[in-house]
């Protein structure tokens, strides 16, 4: 599924678009062209239905040619934030 991970660090928005490799009701991992820090609070939206969640990053792993791999914890999300039953 297509995401957009965005921060602000000052005055500035950061977003870096990219997709999930796996979701969940309660985060997900995805893969983004920019590696953000562990542990800064996000927001992530769903490019497929525009839904978006305030997040944490809980984990980074390995860059890859398609970008970093990210594990997104969603901070209460919307019941239906991926438009799938789980």
């Amino acid at each position: 599924m297509r995401v957009a991970i965005e921060c602000t660090e000052g005055d500035k928005v950061m977003r870096a678009e990219g997709y999930t490799k796996d979701i969940s009701a309660k985060g997900c991992l995805a893969v983004v062209p920019q590696a953000f820090a562990v542990g800064l609070r996000v927001r992530v939206i769903n490019l497929v239905n525009q839904n978006a969640s305030d997040a944490y990053l809980i984990w980074r792993g390995h860059e890859s040619p398609a970008g970093w791999e990210m594990g997104i914890e969603l901070h209460e999300p919307m019941e239906d934030f991926w438009g799938l039953d789980f």
